[in-house]
């Protein structure tokens, strides 16, 4: 039996250049004209009367390339991501102008955090992600985050394309133009339950990542049900990837690693870890900047991003029966770095691989009689 799998690794499907791939559980990937999927199953193809259930994932064509994405980053208190641009501001909330949903208004308290991207790049951005993740534990007030790194504690009352309102405890104002903030970080309510029904993750082109209960793929449109944002309806050519989240497949990054050693790649033993740039491991994103995975233009939306030197170790309990991915060293290299990239199982090797930046990625499958058990290196 399967017990201890170990691994350095980016994790999940490709974007290839058909008009949409369709894998399922037992099988790898089925190229198709077109998709639908309504009453639970597909409908017509190749796949016709398969349950959604056993989908993995729907990837549908696009440029390969990076996705343009837009200079603010809004993260919802679900997880969610939106990219879009700031619209003038209403007495509602947050106005997001997004070419894959149009105009959206977003209650301020169904925000986590906004973040201005196109003003930060590579370490500086991925250290101000980190810092935000860390401000959160305990957090009693909002805050904002300047560009010269100044932090202030406040109430925040509205945020448009002029800048940002707020108040002190005493009701005093504060206003900042929003030349000079780099991101903000809200006190939000509590996540939403997730509904009932078929759960799946869209990703769009842009980069935006919205998680509800899938409804139907059908007259080219993907029809969701989110917690926060209510009905949508994103046409096929806004979307990269559909992933089913409660069928019979699991993605790696929505596990939680029981052991986890990083540290950097030029590393001097006789200092304290402490004092090094370590970029630690990240889920469904890259880690030099902490945007979307891709390798060599294919973008992905699951996985895990990780820097030599990283081991990450999975217990999986012996429930699954294969383990597949997709390896390859991300595009934020520009085309450089080498990694040796290692899958254990049960302390056996399984997997060795060396990629460079200019190698296309690299699939994997393992599988076993007996269940998986502990996944690591």
């Amino acid at each position: 039996m399967l017990k201890r799998l170990l691994l350095l690794l980016v994790s999940g499907w490709g974007l290839p250049v058909f008009a949409a791939t369709v894998s399922t559980v037992d099988r790898d990937a089925v190229e198709v004209d077109s998709i639908a999927i309504a009453g639970g199953k597909v409908v017509g193809g190749a796949l016709d009367g398969t349950p959604a259930a056993d989908l993995v994932q729907v990837v549908l064509s696009a440029p390969l390339g990076t996705a343009p994405q837009r200079p603010v980053e809004v993260r919802l208190v679900g997880g969610d991501l939106l990219w879009g641009s700031l619209g003038e501001g209403g007495a509602d909330g947050l106005l997001l102008d997004t070419p894959a949903l149009g105009t959206r208004t977003i209650r301020l308290q169904h925000v986590q955090s906004i973040v201005f991207a196109e003003r930060l790049a590579g370490a500086a951005l991925a250290a101000l992600q980190d810092r935000l993740a860390a401000d959160r534990a305990g957090m009693d007030h909002d805050l904002c985050y300047l560009a010269g790194g100044d932090r202030v504690r406040f109430y925040l009352r509205a945020v448009d394309a002029h800048g940002v309102k707020g108040e002190d405890d005493d009701a005093r104002p504060y206003a900042f133009p929003l030349a000079d903030v780099a991101a903000l970080s809200l006190m939000s309510t509590a996540p939403p339950a997730a509904a009932d029904g078929l759960r799946a993750r869209l990703a769009t082109r842009e980069g935006d990542v919205l998680v509800g209960t899938l409804l139907s793929v059908q007259d080219g449109k993907v029809a969701l049900e989110h917690p926060l944002l209510g009905a949508l309806s994103v046409p096929l050519e806004q979307c990269a990837s559909l992933d089913i989240l409660n069928g019979r497949v699991r993605s790696l990054s929505e596990l939680e690693p029981i052991e986890v050693v990083e540290h950097p790649y030029l590393f001097d033993p006789s200092r304290p870890i402490e004092e090094a740039a370590v970029f630690r491991y990240r889920k469904d994103r890259q880690v030099v900047d902490g945007r979307p995975l891709s390798i060599r233009g294919r973008r992905y939306a699951r996985g895990i991003g990780a820097h030599a030197y990283a081991e990450l170790g999975f217990a999986l309990d012996g429930a699954y029966d294969r383990f597949r991915s997709d390896v390859g060293i991300d595009d934020s290299a520009g085309g450089g770095g080498n990694a040796e990239i290692v899958v254990k199982v049960d302390g056996k090797e399984r997997f060795r691989a060396r990629l460079t930046g200019r190698d296309p990625p690299q699939q994997l499958v393992l599988a076993d009689a007996d269940h998986l058990g502990h996944l690591g290196e």
